[in-house]
């Protein structure tokens, strides 16, 4: 929707051995993999949980304990 309005889009791709594999994650492979994005204004950075992520299990985890 974003870029149908002329926006740049930009997101973050998969990281194998995430969230577990702090040396992965932060190496070339994990975040230096994702592009440099350069700014000139202000920057909006819209985040949210994905799909599978378990945000549902444990919110079902946490009413019936």
């Amino acid at each position: 929707m974003l870029e149908r309005r002329g926006m740049t889009v930009y997101t973050h791709g998969h990281t194998e051995g995430y969230p577990m594999d702090v040396d992965t994650i932060v190496s070339d492979a994990g975040y230096g993999a994702n592009a440099y994005i350069e700014t000139t204004r202000p920057l909006v950075v819209v985040t949210a949980p994905g799909a599978n992520s378990g945000k549902i299990s444990n919110m079902f985890k946490s009413t019936i304990s």
